[in-house]
């Protein structure tokens, strides 16, 4: 599975957060493909930082751990209010900051998840929705 689908998975195992899938769900890998439903998540994934690195002897400086980072956006429905896009963005950046040592369902072992700075309102889009986003770095180990 792809970074997007190991981070969607173990958001959508969260219930608290009540997302699904698209196309009926709110859960979208590598952007919002449509434009509903208004109240929606998609994960973007960006390059990272350089690669974590052994030094021990007999790794000799190999990478052991990959840093790729995803940004997460939050859009919110025009006819909610301001602080509910905010609230779900906040809920969502909190399950991920710091998520510690987990298995994907597809066998990736993370390391940790860690948040870059808290969310912030990105744009309100042409239907008049706000989006609210942040940026995480996964740490995983290198396959």
């Amino acid at each position: 599975m792809s970074l997007l689908g190991d981070v969607g998975a173990y958001l959508i195992a969260s219930t608290s957060l009540g997302l699904s899938y698209g196309s009926t769900g709110s859960l979208w890998l590598g952007g919002f493909a449509e434009q509903s439903p208004d109240v929606a998540v998609a994960l973007i994934e960006y390059p990272g930082r350089e690669p974590l690195r052994a030094m021990n002897a007999a790794a000799k400086g190999a990478p052991v751990a990959e840093r790729p980072r995803i940004q997460v956006l939050v859009r919110e429905s025009a006819t909610n209010s301001y602080s509910t896009g905010r609230d779900r963005a906040e809920a969502i950046y909190q399950y991920l900051d710091m998520t510690g040592e987990f298995n994907s369902t597809s066998g990736v072992r993370f390391l940790n998840i860690v948040a870059l700075q808290p969310p912030f309102k990105l744009e309100q889009d042409d239907s008049t929705r706000t989006v609210w986003a942040f940026n995480v770095e996964a740490w995983k180990e290198r396959a």
